[in-house]
């Protein structure tokens, strides 16, 4: 059952590749959070195409090592994660730097001006909660991908035991459904 359902994912990674492309058309104003969005969605790309190879392993449709697949996939992902962490982190400090602001300019604001930047004030309420939720489900996954590639136990000394990778599953996965909804 578990290799059943892992067959429906068999080319996510040509999702990520044409999310690649079209970041590739469309090049971010910031130079650095670009780069960083491309980093993050090759790791993807990376992740699914080792996945892909350890499920088509374990069914013994291709000669390869599904476990070494499955950890290089952890890598990658977790590398992919990274790099949209800083960019959630990066989005969150830009996002308080707005708030603070027109916080500032509020108290000088005529009364025309003053609901204009209320407005602004919510907008970016949404989006900082928008971007909380961001970090909080990359942690959540990331606690699988580091135990996954092995970088949590060898380079933080720290091992997640199933409730814990439940945990961060569970968290990424509510936080994404209610995102969606």
């Amino acid at each position: 059952m578990k290799n059943a359902r892992k067959l429906f994912r068999l080319f996510k990674s040509l999702n990520e590749y044409q999310k690649i492309s079209q970041m590739l058309k469309k090049p971010d104003d910031d130079e650095f959070t670009f780069y960083l969005n491309i980093l993050s969605r090759f790791g993807f790309l990376l992740y699914w195409i080792f996945d892909n190879l350890q499920v088509l392993g374990d069914i013994k449709f291709l000669n390869v090592d599904p476990k070494k697949n499955g950890k290089n996939g952890a890598t990658c992902w977790f590398f992919g994660l990274l790099f949209g962490l800083i960019v959630y982190v990066k989005q969150l400090v830009k996002i308080s730097h707005s708030q603070i602001s027109i916080e500032k300019t509020l108290a000088s604001c005529k009364e025309d001006e003053l609901e204009v930047k209320k407005n602004q004030l919510k907008q970016l309420q949404k989006k900082k909660i928008d971007a909380i939720l961001n970090i909080l489900k990359t942690l959540g996954d990331m606690i699988t991908a580091s135990q996954g590639s092995e970088i949590a136990p060898k380079i933080f000394k720290i091992t997640f035991n199933d409730g814990w990778i439940g945990f961060g599953g569970f968290l990424s996965a509510v936080i994404t459904s209610y995102q969606l909804y």
